[in-house]
């Protein structure tokens, strides 16, 4: 189990903004590993997303590299946002 958490800020003031539930939750994050074999789906934490963050918790299935989307919402626009990551 990972926790993998994702801060926000504005990029012009660095101040904080308000992410709007995407549909019903903080966030949502995708999860494929390098040979597109393994698929992960997971939503935000609710009670320790918000402030600045949205985290999630996910279980990769071995160590290795992943491609992540989190999918967020701002001013009624989904944000997708790509990351790679390794696993250990």
């Amino acid at each position: 189990m990972a926790t993998l958490v994702f801060p926000y800020r504005d990029a012009d003031t660095g101040g904080p903004i308000d992410l709007e539930p995407c549909p019903g939750t903080g966030g949502h994050c995708v999860i494929l590993d390098e040979t597109a074999q393994q698929y992960v789906h997971v939503h935000a934490v609710e009670g320790m997303s918000g402030s600045g963050s949205v985290m999630f918790h996910a279980e990769f299935p071995a160590a290795g590299l992943y491609k992540l989307w989190g999918q967020f919402q701002l001013k009624g626009e989904v944000l997708v946002v790509p990351f790679v990551i390794e696993a250990r």
